[in-house]
C-alpha cells in the first residue's frame, strides 16, 4: 500500500462523517500525545516568565488590530501569534498560564504527528514515521521553545508550515483542490504568525522539487508547469509579509543583515543538525578544547556521517531533510546578533523538523540495508538519538521544576501594598556539565530590562508598589551541580549601606537552600506587640511563635514576630523541628535571612518572619514540634529567657 493511498482522504462511515482517518493517523497521533505529555506536561504548571512579561504587557496595551497595521511596540511583526495571546486576555480576563502552556504543548504535540505523517508519505515505512515524529518531539533544542509561552510562536510556524508541505504534496499525488487551497491558507499562516515563517513558502518548494519532482534540474524542469501553479501563491504570500514589514518602521530597523555574526550563527545552530554527534562537545570542552574548534570539529564529523550514510543507502530524497534545516535557520543567521543566537535555542525549532526527517530515514535505511546483528547499528542509532533528546529535555524540565516552585513562592508572598525587597531569587540556572560545545543550555525566569514587578501583574494579576531586586553573594543559594545566576546582581548591595536600604521597605524576601532545593521566606515590617503571651528573653527580644504545616505535609512554616525594646548584639535564631529529642530538619541564622541582623535593629524595630522547613516523609506527622531560641554565633551560647531556660517549644497546626 502507498503512502498517497494511506494519507488520502476518503469516504467512510466513522465519526468524521464522511471523512475516514485512516490508523496510521490514528496510532501517530495517540504516540505524540503521549511522548510530548511525557516530556512537556510538566509546563502546565509552570507561571509565565521572562520575554512573556514585556511581549504580554504590549499585548495588553494594543488592539487586535495594532497587530495587523503595526508592530505593537515591540520591533517585530507577529500578528497571528500576538493575536492569539490578546485572545486568553479578551476571554479570561487576563493572561491564564496554565492553558497559555497548554496550548504550547498540545501543539508542539499536534506537530509532531504532522511530521510522522510527512515522514511517512516520503518513505512509505511506519516505523521512519514513528521516529521522525519521536525525534521532532524530543529533539533537545526544543527545551527552550514548549515551556515558554511566547516563542510558542515557532512552534506555530512549524506545525502550519508541516501542515502546508503535507496539504500540498497531497494535491500533487491526488489533485485534489482543497489540499491546494488548504496549503495555501497554512502557508499564510506560518508566514504571519513570525518572521522565520516567511521561510514556509521555500521549505514548500524545496519538497515538491526534491521529493515529488527529483532532484535533477530537467526533472524539474518537465514539471515547472505544477511547481509554477503550486508555489506562486505561496512566493506571492511571503512578499506581501515582507513588503508590509518593511514598510513598518521598527521593521525596516529589525530587517539588517550581520554579515559579521553569520559564521559564529550558522556554526551554533548547524549544532542541530547533528546533534547526535555534537553532544559530545561539552566532554571536548570540558577537557580543554576551546568551544568552538571542538563544535567545528563535531558538526564537521557529523556531516561526513550524515552524507556518507545517505550515500551508502543511496537516500537521497532525505536530502530534504538538510535543505529544510539550512533554509529554517538562515534568517536566524543572517539578521540576529550572535549574544541573541548563542540564548536562543527555540531559533532551531522549525529546523528541527529536518533533522527529525533525515536522521529517522537514515535509521531506517540501514534497518533495511543491513542483516543479522548488523541491524543493531539501525536500533543503536535509533534509541540513541531519540534516548539522548528525550534525556536533555527532562533534565531542562527538572531545571523549570526548581525555578517555578520558588517563583510561585515569590508571587504567593507578594501583596498590592507592599514595598517589598527580593534579596537572592535565582533568575538562570544551567547544569555544570555541558552537552554541547556552544550555546545556553539553561533555563532563564527573569531579565533585567523590565520592571520585576511586572512579572507579578503578569501571574496574579495585581503590581506591587514597589519591587527591587539584590544579590548578596555571601549567603547565595545554590544548588548541587548547577550555575546559578541570582536577580540583581549588577545592582550595588553592599553590607555598609544595606540598613539604609532595608530601611526603604515594608517587606523583605529572601531564597535559601533547604537540603536539595529553594525555599523562599520572607518578613513584614511591623508596628505591632508580640502577644501577651509571647516569649521573653533576658536581652530584650520580644518574640510571638507559631507553626503550620502545609497541606501537602511536606513544608512547615513558621512564623515568628520579633520586637527588641533596647540594643541587641549579633544573635542567631534556632528552629529545630523535632520529634521527641531527634532534630530532623533545621533552620538557624540571622535574622531576615541575614539581610538585616539584630545588631543593626532600632529600638522599637519589630519584623514579623516567616521561615520554612521541610518534613522528610519518613517522620510521622503526630510528633512533630518546633524548638526555638537565640544563641551567639561566634561562642555557641544561647541566650537564656527571662522565664528560665534556653528555649521554648511551640506545636504545629494543620
Amino acid at each position: 500500500m502507498t503512502g498517497s493511498r494511506l494519507l488520502s482522504v476518503a469516504p467512510g462511515r466513522s465519526g468524521f462523517g464522511r471523512l475516514r482517518l485512516p490508523p496510521i493517523h490514528i496510532q501517530l497521533l495517540g504516540g505524540a500525545i503521549v511522548l510530548t505529555g511525557l516530556l512537556y506536561g510538566r509546563a502546565l504548571g509552570l507561571p509565565i516568565y521572562h520575554d512573556d512579561i514585556v511581549v504580554l504587557r504590549a499585548v495588553s496595551a494594543a488592539s487586535l488590530g495594532d497587530f495587523f497595521t503595526s508592530t505593537a511596540g515591540l520591533g517585530y511583526y507577529r500578528p497571528l501569534s500576538l493575536s492569539v495571546w490578546k485572545l486568553y486576555e479578551l476571554a479570561w480576563g487576563y493572561f491564564p498560564a496554565a492553558p497559555m502552556h497548554l496550548f504550547n504543548v498540545a501543539l508542539h504535540g499536534l506537530a509532531g504527528w504532522l511530521m510522522g505523517l510527512l515522514a511517512w508519505r516520503l518513505a512509505a515505512r511506519l516505523a521512519i514515521a514513528w521516529l521522525a515524529a519521536g525525534l521532532y518531539i524530543a529533539f533537545p533544542f526544543s527545551y527552550q521553545s514548549v515551556p515558554w509561552v511566547c516563542t510558542g510562536a515557532h512552534i506555530q510556524v512549524a506545525a502550519s508550515a508541516l501542515a502546508a508541505v503535507w496539504l500540498l504534496d497531497h494535491w500533487w499525488t491526488s489533485n485534489r483542490w482543497p489540499s491546494l487551497i488548504l496549503g495555501w491558507l497554512f502557508i499564510a499562516l506560518a508566514t504571519f504568525t513570525h518572521p522565520n515563517g516567511v521561510t514556509a513558502s521555500l521549505l514548500a518548494a524545496s519538497w515538491l522539487a526534491i521529493v515529488r519532482a527529483g532532484i535533477s534540474p530537467a526533472a524539474v524542469r518537465r514539471s515547472w508547469r505544477r511547481l509554477t501553479l503550486a508555489l506562486a501563491p505561496c512566493a506571492a504570500i511571503s512578499a506581501a509579509f515582507v513588503g508590509v514589514w518593511l514598510s513598518l518602521p521598527q521593521g525596516q530597523a529589525g530587517s539588517g543583515l550581520r554579515m559579521e555574526e553569520i559564521g559564529w550563527n550558522l556554526t551554533y545552530l548547524t549544532q542541530g543538525l547533528v546533534y547526535p554527534v555534537t553532544q559530545g562537545g561539552g566532554l571536548l570542552v570540558g577537557a580543554g578544547m576551546p568551544a568552538v574548534p571542538a563544535a567545528l570539529m563535531l558538526i564537521v564529523a557529523g556531516l561526513a556521517v550524515l552524507l556518507g550514510l545517505l550515500w551508502f543507502l543511496k537516500e537521497w530524497r532525505a536530502l530534504v531533510g538538510v535543505v529544510w534545516y539550512f533554509i529554517s535557520i538562515l534568517p536566524s543567521a543572517f539578521q540576529l546578533s550572535s549574544r541573541y543566537v548563542v540564548d536562543g535555542p527555540r531559533l532551531m525549532l522549525i529546523a528541527s523538523c529536518g533533522a527529525a526527517l533525515v536522521w529517522a530515514v537514515i535509521a531506517g535505511g540501514l534497518w533495511d540495508r543491513l542483516r543479522g546483528a548488523r541491524r543493531l547499528a539501525a536500533v543503536g542509532l535509533a534509541a540513541f538519538a531519540l534516548g539522548s533528546g528525550m534525556w536533555f529535555v527532562i533534565t531542562r524540565m527538572d531545571l523549570h521544576r526548581e525555578l517555578a516552585s520558588v517563583y510561585e513562592q515569590w508571587f504567593d508572598a507578594a501583596r498590592p501594598d507592599s514595598r517589598a525587597l527580593v534579596v537572592n531569587l535565582p533568575a538562570w540556572i544551567a547544569p555544570k556539565m555541558r552537552v554541547y560545545a556552544l550555546g545556553n543550555e539553561g533555563v532563564g525566569y527573569l531579565g533585567d530590562y523590565y520592571p520585576a514587578r511586572d512579572m507579578i501583574w503578569v501571574n496574579r494579576g495585581f503590581t506591587p508598589t514597589q519591587m527591587a531586586l539584590r544579590a548578596a553573594p555571601e549567603f547565595s543559594p545554590t544548588l548541587p551541580d548547577t550555575y546559578v545566576s541570582m536577580a540583581g546582581e549588577g545592582r550595588p548591595f553592599d553590607p555598609k549601606n544595606r540598613d539604609e536600604i532595608v530601611s526603604r521597605f515594608s517587606q523583605v524576601m529572601w531564597v535559601k537552600t533547604i537540603g536539595e532545593r529553594w525555599a523562599l521566606e520572607s518578613a513584614d515590617r511591623t508596628r505591632g506587640q508580640p502577644s501577651p503571651d509571647g516569649i521573653r528573653f533576658e536581652n530584650g527580644l520580644r518574640l510571638a511563635a507559631s507553626a503550620q504545616i502545609a497541606p501537602d505535609k511536606d513544608v512547615v512554616s513558621v512564623n515568628l514576630i520579633w520586637r527588641t525594646d533596647r540594643p541587641v548584639p549579633d544573635l542567631h535564631a534556632f528552629l529545630h523541628l523535632i520529634c521527641g529529642e531527634t532534630i530532623v530538619a533545621q533552620a538557624d541564622g540571622p535574622p531576615l535571612g541575614g539581610v538585616h541582623g539584630f545588631d543593626r535593629w532600632q529600638i522599637d524595630e519589630s519584623w514579623s518572619e516567616t521561615r520554612k522547613l521541610f518534613a522528610p516523609d519518613s517522620v510521622s506527622r503526630d510528633c512533630l514540634r518546633i524548638r526555638i531560641g537565640l544563641y551567639d554565633p561566634t561562642t555557641g551560647q544561647r541566650a537564656p529567657l527571662e522565664s528560665g531556660g534556653e528555649f521554648v517549644i511551640i506545636a504545629i497546626d494543620d
